[in-house]
């Protein structure tokens, strides 16, 4: 089923200014008085905020305790019991509320080659339900955005972190010239429901109405995307704003936990996947975040920001890299967010000496080599998981490091990459 055969109340009419569109939409409604469904135009404003609220009123029906104002949108710090919210991540389904998550579409002929020129991933071999992840760059090799990308049957779907959706679209739009593309922000048209752990493959295949492949169809008003960040299964359900607490209250209802901010907050830090704007920004090479595996193409050819960042690989080495530390710390309240954001990483000598392990075993500090920008307590918190920009004299995995908390006490701690992280 392509975007143009969708129903009524699930296709969108485009009002087109540019390159660059917004989607002016229609939501399907409820008339409890009438016990119908009907189509109701409205302002994508008042979709965003009923949405909003909606979805908030059901979190605090789960039992949502605290909530944290750190975006676009204020997101469920925990439901209750984030031990419980963890389990459900590592062992069963938990479903993350991610509704102000960047969110376009670029539709047109030439959307597989444009993207494909300016994007880091090699386009062109994305078959049609495929997924994978991206940078968008500028003509210095700098990140703008870090992409997840989906084929869709008529269009390239592209989610990314909040709040990025105008620069995104006003980049792309710059370039297209004579190209058949249009770029659509479905950002507060669309809400992107999380569902993670070993069980999510079984709830979406009842949500979507099919099996749980990269991206999976169904009934028109909402698609599957599958998520390639963890080491265990993921999906985005992609569905109308309007009726995206409905979709959450059934996921509920399949055996999904409602997770928070905090249990969620330990699975992204623990498995390296970046935010932007608080972890890379535009000031980091592509080269430099510690995806280049996932998201670099180094065989399709030329793109917008292709010199520095091949020249760099190229040369094989890189001044700094996305890394993860682990800090022992004793016991600590466990899953709780923020507890060394801003603290300075220093190197240290491999062992301490007699003298130092007299004076409880405090390494001796050297330089600077990071600054962490995420971090939380460990599940058990016996430990501290951190995320920070290293020097890549420091960022070998094993390698110790130190910092010192806001009370002054010195932490050791450890580097890890993706594949020697904490889980």
């Amino acid at each position: 089923m392509t975007l143009d055969e969708r129903d009524a109340a699930a296709t969108a009419p485009f009002s087109s200014t540019g390159a660059v569109r917004r989607a002016e939409f229609r939501c399907r409604c409820v008339r409890p008085s009438r016990g119908e469904v009907g189509v109701e135009d409205i302002s994508e404003e008042r979709c965003r905020m009923e949405a909003g609220l909606r979805l908030q009123t059901l979190w605090e029906e789960l039992g949502a305790s605290a909530w944290f104002e750190d975006g676009p949108a204020p997101k469920a710090a925990d439901f209750g019991n984030p031990a419980e919210e963890w389990r459900a991540l590592r062992s069963g389904c938990g479903i993350v509320d991610r509704h102000d998550r960047t969110k376009l579409l670029l539709q047109g002929q030439d959307r597989v080659n444009f993207l494909h020129n300016f994007c880091t991933q090699d386009i062109r071999s994305l078959p049609v339900g495929g997924v994978c992840e991206a940078f968008a760059t500028n003509v210095k090799g700098r990140v703008l955005g870090h992409l997840l990308v989906a084929a869709l049957p008529d269009a390239l779907y592209i989610e990314a972190e909040a709040g990025l959706n105008e620069r995104l679209a006003a980049h792309f739009g710059r370039y297209v010239i004579r190209e058949d593309v249009q770029i659509v922000d479905w950002t507060d048209a669309l809400v992107s429901l999380w569902l993670i752990g070993p069980e999510s493959d079984a709830i979406v295949a009842e949500l979507a109405g099919d099996s749980a492949d990269a991206c999976v169809f169904g009934d028109g008003d909402r698609f599957c995307v599958r998520l390639p960040f963890f080491d265990v299964p993921a999906h985005a359900i992609v569905v109308l704003s309007a009726l995206a607490p409905a979709i959450a209250r059934e996921a509920v209802s399949l055996g999904a936990a409602a997770v928070g901010r905090r249990a969620f907050e330990a699975l992204r830090v623990a498995s390296l996947l970046p935010q932007y704007g608080r972890d890379i920004s535009d000031e980091h090479l592509a080269n430099e975040v510690g995806r280049t595996a996932e998201c670099i193409s180094f065989t399709k050819g030329c793109y917008l920001g292709q010199e520095p960042i091949a020249r760099t690989d190229a040369i094989g080495h890189i001044n700094r890299v996305l890394r993860g530390v682990r800090f022992a710390d004793g016991e600590k309240d466990a899953l709780v967010c923020g507890v060394l954001d801003g603290c300075e990483v220093h190197a240290v000598s491999a062992e301490p000496d007699s003298d130092q392990e007299a004076r409880g075993s405090e390494p001796p500090i050297g330089q600077v080599v990071g600054r962490i920008s995420s971090s939380v307590t460990g599940p058990d918190g016996r430990e501290i998981w951190a995320m920070s920009v290293l020097r890549t004299t420091a960022a070998q995995p094993a390698t110790p490091v130190a910092t010192r908390d806001r009370s002054g006490q010195c932490l050791r701690g450890e580097v890890y990459d993706r594949a020697s992280g904490p889980l």
